[in-house]
């Protein structure tokens, strides 16, 4: 009896599943899911999102290549493995911040370069 119950659930869920929601976008390719870092200070956190929203405006504008796009972004999400990792611990120490934020920095600075060179794209 109980086989059956599961039988029938398992025919009546499986057409809403195979459903398309909608039509796929034609303008843009959804991004995957971004990684949820734990990050224990604001600075950091407002750091790696400052960094996320100029490689978006870059990619969008056409300023930075979807390779220069994928190699920023996998660099800010190193950045907040590292963070979590230095926050193992419960805080971080004035080294750890300084670092993280040197390390946010330069980032900045390699996506405005590749920014104001137009990433070698006519």
């Amino acid at each position: 009896m109980r086989t059956v119950a599961v039988m029938i659930a398992l025919l009546v869920a499986s057409p809403a599943a195979a459903q398309l929601v909608g039509p796929p976008s034609a303008k843009k390719a959804p991004r995957a899911p971004r990684p949820t870092f734990r990050l224990p200070e604001a600075s950091v956190s407002r750091d790696m999102r400052d960094v996320d929203r100029q490689i978006d405006r870059g990619r969008d504008a056409g300023r930075l290549t979807r390779r220069e796009g994928r190699r920023a972004r996998r660099e800010n999400d190193q950045i907040g493995t590292l963070a979590d990792r230095y926050a193992s611990d419960g805080d971080l120490s004035d080294a750890e911040r300084r670092e993280l934020s040197a390390r946010s920095a330069v980032l900045r600075e390699q996506i405005n370069n590749q920014r104001l060179r137009g990433s070698g794209r006519k």
